[in-house]
């Protein structure tokens, strides 16, 4: 696979996968599941974010994973 989408590209997929499939026994995901890009940092290593976002949207244009970002207020108050 690495030969066909690019070696950066086929770590950060086994790396998606492996958390999609953590969420998916923990019955916790309606076909989508959440990662932040601060945390595809912390475990995409040795790479920096601004290398990962070019395989990340590799993954994208080819059509093996689709994204859907959402944005959260940072001063919640939740009771």
């Amino acid at each position: 696979m690495a030969r066909q989408i690019g070696l950066k590209e086929a770590v950060l997929l086994a790396d998606l996968i492996s958390k999609e499939e953590y969420f998916i026994a923990n019955g916790m995901t309606d076909g989508w599941f959440f990662n932040t890009e601060a945390n595809i940092e912390k475990e995409y290593n040795p790479y920096c974010l601004s290398a990962k976002k070019k395989p990340l949207k590799s993954l994208k244009k080819v059509g093996i994973i689709e994204t859907n970002v959402k944005e959260f207020l940072q001063n919640n108050i939740l009771k």
